[in-house]
């Protein structure tokens, strides 16, 4: 398997992880292909961490993922922790179609967070989260 396909697959991995928390999002698009792009990436698979540095961008179906950087660390038993992080000045961001395809939920903070094992997403420092529903900014918002 060629190094950009491995690449593809583990990043693949990692935001799906990181959306499939999103519990009133759109749920078909898990199905939908992926594209993605950032400037430059790093494997470990020894210790199961990949990087994913410079203007990283995900799109699959109605998600949308923008960061300056993606870091994803993976278990023993296969459960992923996703890390996405901005600035103060440009924010991680997330955005994705919810479920009764009325409204959009989007999520913005300096840092982004998704654990397979909580099935949460974190947002941190300028934290902000809308939804067709709802609206909340805080310093730490648990979605």
């Amino acid at each position: 398997m060629s190094t950009l396909r491995q690449l593809s697959l583990l990043l693949l991995t990692g935001i799906l992880a990181l959306f499939s928390g999103v519990a009133s999002a759109d749920r078909d698009d898990g199905k939908k292909p992926m594209d993605f792009r950032s400037n430059s990436a790093h494997m470990d698979d020894l210790r199961k961490t990949y990087n994913y540095t410079g203007q990283v961008r995900m799109i699959q179906g109605t998600r949308q993922l923008t960061a300056d950087k993606v870091v994803i660390k993976q278990d023993a038993a296969g459960l992923s922790k996703s890390v996405a992080t901005g600035s103060a000045e440009k924010r991680a961001y997330i955005k994705q179609r919810e479920n009764d395809g009325q409204g959009w939920m989007e999520g913005w903070g300096e840092r982004i967070e998704y654990d397979d094992r909580t099935d949460k997403i974190f947002f941190f420092d300028q934290a902000r989260i809308k939804t067709s529903r709802d609206e909340a900014k805080g310093d730490v918002i648990i979605y």
